[in-house]
């Protein structure tokens, strides 16, 4: 009996240190959606062109990545909390410089900062929910994690769309977000993920022994890199005002949250294997109907929906499998090298999406995104068969 009543005890304190954690997201993801369109739209009105549009996106990507090599360093040095508050004061700092400094090497410079401090909220987040979550519900509270970031990054462009595009005032609203969002995660600071007394683990011994999560990583951030930077821009190529473009980012953004939990609930219930082949099958043709679809037309937006939610899916998906199999240290390192290779993806997908558009097709994007599920579908197909193989 008494545990039992241990045990709920101890959930309950750690859903009150995940809730915490959640909040933070959805406020600083709510600034995090208000960038994403709003950089791009700035300097398309300087006269830049796609591709450097994507050049210039890639330097958070580039921060990031080079920030995630050391940040399990920093965790079990510093502790999570007090890095990831020093992490969110850096990116309110970032977002008020952009309105000083409006170039493209000035921004260029600026995103690297925002995104190194960036990787510190991400994998704290991530590993925060990802060691405090129950096996047994592990698929529906990565989900409401996927939510609470895709959300309010979809609430983003309907908050930029309200307070406009010009001037200051959106990098102000930006910058407050940030600010706001260090405060909720205060909460379940006696949870916080310790990770001193634990035996290192180097990040280059974790690749060999995921390279299926791995490659899920690099195709969701590939595909997911290539819609966050380019989709608002894809809408007005194709002829939508740029009111109805930042819409269009904004029903990615949605679907990438509502759907996270039908397939979070499966994911606790099947197979995660098959879900993640069934869900990125989805996704290629989601991808390729919007590219064929009629502009504005029923289709269109609902194609827009579905790909959004199969997209954020496979990440959801690959993240639910890698808690599964790791564990504390183990688990951080894991994540760590998972969302390396996920910034690798968005590292190039915003460049190689914006070159293609411009010089090939503006419905590129979409190609682009849709194989990127169609590689993930094939691989997971055959890890599947191998694994039948083996136990066999």
């Amino acid at each position: 009996m008494s545990v039992a009543i241990d045990a709920k005890t101890s959930y309950k304190n750690e859903y009150i240190a995940i809730s915490g954690a959640l909040i933070s997201m959805f406020l600083g993801g709510i600034g995090f959606g208000m960038s994403l369109p709003l950089l791009p739209l700035v300097m398309h009105r300087w006269g830049l062109g796609e591709a450097m549009i994507g050049y210039n996106g890639m330097a958070q990507s580039l921060a990031l990545f080079s920030m995630c090599l050391i940040v399990v360093k920093v965790f079990r040095k510093f502790h999570m909390l007090p890095t990831m508050l020093v992490a969110s004061a850096i990116m309110v700092v970032g977002s008020l410089a952009l309105i000083e400094f409006q170039s493209w090497f000035g921004w260029f410079l600026i995103r690297l900062f925002i995104g190194g401090a960036f990787a510190f909220m991400w994998i704290g987040f991530e590993v925060w929910v990802n060691h405090l979550a129950p096996e047994h519900q592990r698929g529906r509270i990565l989900a409401i994690y996927a939510g609470c970031f895709a959300a309010p990054t979809a609430l983003g462009p309907l908050v930029l769309n309200y307070v406009g595009t010009e001037g200051d005032l959106p990098f102000y609203v930006i910058a407050a977000l940030y600010g706001l969002g260090a405060l909720p995660m205060l909460v379940g600071y006696k949870m916080q993920p310790n990770f001193r007394a634990e035996e290192k683990v180097k990040l280059l011994s974790m690749v060999r022994v995921m390279p299926f999560l791995i490659l899920c990583a690099a195709m969701a951030g590939l595909g997911d890199g290539a819609a966050w930077n380019m989709m608002s821009l894809f809408g007005v190529k194709v002829g939508l005002n740029e009111s109805s473009a930042l819409m269009l980012s904004s029903t990615f953004l949605l679907g990438s949250f509502i759907l996270q939990f039908p397939i979070g609930y499966l994911a606790d219930k099947f197979s995660r294997m098959k879900l993640l082949i069934l869900v990125t099958a989805i996704g290629a043709v989601a991808c390729a109907g919007v590219a064929l679809s009629a502009v504005n037309g029923i289709a269109f937006w609902a194609l827009t929906f579905v790909a959004g939610g199969m997209l954020m899916g496979v990440y959801v998906l690959a993240l639910a499998v890698l808690g599964q199999r790791f564990k504390g240290g183990t688990m951080a390192a894991a994540n760590a090298v998972f969302v390396i290779v996920f910034e690798l993806g968005t590292f190039t997908g915003g460049p190689i999406s914006g070159g293609l558009m411009e010089y090939i097709h503006p419905s590129s994007l979409l190609w682009m995104m849709g194989l990127a599920c169609l590689v993930v579908t094939v691989a997971a197909i055959i890890s599947r068969r191998l694994q039948s193989s083996q136990a066999a």
